[in-house]
């Protein structure tokens, strides 16, 4: 007799997002993540972007672009990574988080109303 799955867990939100944020997820996010990059050469950013200050990822996920970014960007004065849930810390072989990067847990439709970090124009 087979044992049953486990129970996957979601976010707790009212937003609308359908998908788990457990491990099973995080891991297959890693591994989407990484096979984007490989499919892009390495190059996950492409918008013409020339010395940007500050950056936001919303739907962070791992952190995965993110961290990208970080490390693409290091002179940037504010990275945002966002999502409905807490980000995991995920071990992996990139260059450790640095100082710029911020993780904001929430709903951007409702964050973007109320942290001035989100506001419009900023």
């Amino acid at each position: 007799m087979a044992t049953p799955a486990a129970q996957r867990s979601s976010h707790n939100t009212d937003a609308e997002y359908n998908l788990p944020n457990d491990t099973v997820e995080h891991n297959r996010l890693e591994d989407q993540a990484a096979g984007f990059a490989d499919l892009m050469h390495n190059r996950v950013i492409h918008a013409p972007l020339r010395n940007p200050h500050r950056l936001l990822d919303i739907g962070c996920g791992t952190n995965a672009v993110t961290h990208h970014l970080a490390a693409t960007y290091p002179t940037a004065s504010h990275i945002y990574g966002l999502d409905l849930s807490p980000v995991p810390h995920i071990h992996r072989p990139r260059a450790a988080p640095t100082a710029n990067v911020t993780y904001i847990q929430g709903d951007v439709k409702k964050l973007s109303r109320t942290d001035e970090r989100l506001a419009a124009g900023s």
